[in-house]
């Protein structure tokens, strides 16, 4: 049989869950109404313009250049709500202005951005609030209003971690690109995500030299401020030893929240006394044993291998003239052997230390929670690589913060639909999983194909005739309160 290609007449699109994507984005935020009002100049509005590139990064693509390919496709014009679509000189002149834009509030009128969150007011400290920030409180709408589950973790902490994380924008002449603890020429953005789902309450890029504890105060009492208005649980705080500061110690006591911190070794100057203080009180248990045989395999004596020790000591962490209480928590471990199992003349030491607001005989529990925060760097993979930003999109720094906050949105917009599209009945073509990786959530809920049809003033949505995306499309709809089918 001989294959014929030819090109149809028939709108014919393989991405198709975009239309759900922007159902989220308008049931659930006030991104369109609020941005409407912000440099309403030309032929296209500022809300039409930010529709089109974060319909961009639902797919997967940041560069500007992509929109170029989209701008003659119906089904993106149905998703930014407009007759036509901008061309990338476009947005990319809107996104420069939008990102040196502050608003008043009073142009804000009554949505309920502002309605819901009076403390952004308060925060902000004048009667003016940037597009930056604009942009990032409006993700925070979209969870509290989607009603999303932020789910405790084993123990019934809701999480909150903290990290620091690079890109690679190398070899650039962008603005703000510095050289990086990674060793090389980069941004070293630093992001906030909360619950077992991994949401992000907040994410700011950052210069690449900047140190992340430099104005981390103020960050960090933004994130709490975020976390305890989308949750009542009993939050849990997880940074490793870049945020080992008594800044911080005293932020999270007074806000009486519980915190695992990594210490820096380098400041752990008493690991001698440390080991002998956990020798002296018969502290150190066995961790790995060799069992040593007679000829007749009857047992002659075991070797221990390696051992640690797990205590903690209460520290006064002084705040002015407020005194907290806090444990630091310390593992010893003593090695015999090195990787060869070659018996070593004197033991390896390893020493580290967590500093944290858990009570004394929580010691175990606390080392388990803090390498559960190790999940967080799959959060930064999938924000990072998923949605294309490891190299960001323009030379500005102002405009690859906004780019970088709009993608905190779409971010948690995926993984809002990704959520919702499985049911006991309906599941994604692929292995059980408590959490879908943003990249799967495209590939299976955005990246479906569909054909579109027109017929008395509605638009309808053409599927195959054996996709099991369908189901997954009329759940999300369905869930949303969004008619689809009928």
């Amino acid at each position: 049989m001989k294959v014929i290609f030819r090109q149809s007449k028939k709108e014919i699109y393989n991405n198709g869950g975009l239309l759900c994507f922007r159902d989220a984005i308008s049931k659930f935020t006030s991104l369109e109404s609020v941005t409407r009002r912000i440099l309403p100049k030309g032929v296209f509005k500022t809300n039409e313009c930010i529709m089109s590139y974060i319909s961009n990064l639902a797919i997967g693509k940041s560069d500007f250049e992509a929109i170029n390919l989209l701008n003659r496709e119906s089904l993106f014009k149905a998703t930014a709500k407009s007759k036509d679509l901008p061309s990338e000189e476009t947005v990319r002149q809107r996104m420069d202005e939008l990102a040196q834009t502050s608003v008043e509030f009073s142009a804000l009128g009554d949505s309920s951005l502002i309605a819901n969150q009076k403390w952004i007011k308060a925060n902000a400290g004048s009667e003016k609030i940037c597009a930056n920030e604009l942009v990032s409180e409006v993700s925070i709408e979209f969870l509290k209003r989607s009603k999303v589950a932020i789910s405790p973790n084993a123990f019934g902490y809701v999480a909150v971690d903290i990290d620091t994380t690079t890109l690679d924008n190398s070899k650039t002449k962008k603005e703000k690109v510095e050289f990086t603890y990674m060793n090389f020429e980069d941004y070293s953005p630093i992001a906030a995500f909360i619950g077992e789902e991994g949401w992000s309450v907040a994410s700011e890029l950052r210069p690449g030299a900047m140190h992340g504890q430099k104005g981390f105060g103020a960050f960090l009492q933004k994130i709490i401020a975020r976390a305890s208005y989308l949750t009542p649980g009993r939050q849990l705080y997880r940074m490793d030893c870049a945020f080992d500061a008594v800044e911080n110690y005293g932020i999270l006591l007074s806000n009486h929240l519980d915190f695992v911190i990594k210490r820096n070794n380098g400041r752990i100057t008493n690991k001698s006394e440390l080991v002998e203080y956990a020798r002296s009180n018969n502290l150190f248990k066995a961790t790995e044993k060799t069992i040593i045989y007679n000829a007749d395999l009857t047992k002659k004596s075991e070797d221990v291998l390696e051992e640690e020790a797990i205590f903690s000591t209460e520290v006064d962490v002084n705040i002015g003239t407020t005194t907290y209480k806090a444990h630091q928590v310390y593992l010893v471990r003593l090695k015999y052997t090195d990787k060869d199992n070659n018996r070593l003349l004197f033991p390896d030491r390893e020493v580290h230390a967590w500093m944290t607001s858990l009570p004394k005989g929580q010691e175990e529990v606390a080392i388990e929670l803090y390498k559960q925060h190790a999940t967080s760097e799959q959060f930064h993979s999938e924000f990072k690589t998923d949605l294309d930003l490891v190299r960001l999109p323009s030379g500005k720094f102002e405009t690859n913060k906004l780019v970088f906050n709009l993608a905190g949105l779409v971010y948690n917009v995926l993984k809002f639909l990704g959520n919702n599209a499985e049911s006991e009945q309906v599941q994604m073509k692929r292995h059980p999983s408590k959490r879908r990786r943003i990249r799967t959530i495209i590939q299976e809920v955005i990246n479906v194909p569909i054909m579109l049809g027109r017929h008395a003033r509605n638009m309808f949505i053409n599927f195959c005739r054996h996709s099991h995306n369908f189901a997954l499309l009329v759940n999300i709809q369905n869930r949303m309160g969004v008619v689809a089918l009928r």
